[in-house]
């Protein structure tokens, strides 16, 4: 049985407030007698504290991944909401050129991975400061691993959600942080 079409399409973000959970389902009411559920597959990965953290009665923005399946059911995810909020962030940094305070999460032999949110942002090589890139040319592989947990401003760069591609630019945040040094300091000389 298929009900009255939905409202949603699919990619939508919505708010939604919880109405039931257990390990075996998650409900919440869309409004208008629209029920969305979370899929199966999130149930099964769903960690028992995330579970717990979810209150009844709570409002939460959640993804909406099909508005209506085989069964006429909506079916939602929580966990793509965060990323869709992330991407969407992301964009936002990228169109305004703000700078990011972010943690460096790993590396390869190609540059930096930089948490997002969610997201893994990649800071290249030649986006690296030239502090950070002297370091890495003169250490030994293993002792990339001290650059693990260090923070590190970056600019985003490019923003590709289809591609999963976020790049950023550890040395357009520190141009930019040393002509404003320079700013201040030229102002206080004034």
């Amino acid at each position: 049985k298929s009900g009255p079409p939905s409202r949603f399409t699919r990619g939508n973000l919505a708010g939604g407030q919880l109405i039931s959970k257990s390990p075996l389902a998650i409900t919440f009411d869309l409004g208008e007698g629209t029920v969305g559920e979370i899929m199966s597959r999130e149930l099964e990965r769903l960690a028992p504290n995330q579970l717990s953290e979810l209150e009844e009665g709570g409002e939460y923005t959640i993804f909406i991944v099909n508005p209506s399946n085989h069964e006429g059911k909506t079916l939602v995810s929580l966990n793509r909401a965060g990323e869709e909020i992330d991407w969407r962030r992301a964009e936002e940094y990228r169109a305004n050129q703000t700078v990011f305070d972010g943690v460096v999460a790993g590396f390869n032999k190609g540059g930096l991975i930089v948490r997002f949110g969610r997201l893994r942002g990649f800071v290249p090589l030649s986006q690296m400061s030239d502090e950070r890139r002297r370091a890495i040319q003169s250490s030994t592989p293993d002792q990339y691993d001290t650059m693990v947990n260090q923070s590190i401003n970056c600019k985003v760069m490019e923003v590709d959600q289809k591609q999963n591609r976020l790049i950023l630019s550890e040395r357009k945040a520190n141009r930019e942080s040393r002509e404003k040094r320079k700013e201040d300091l030229i102002s206080k000389l004034a």
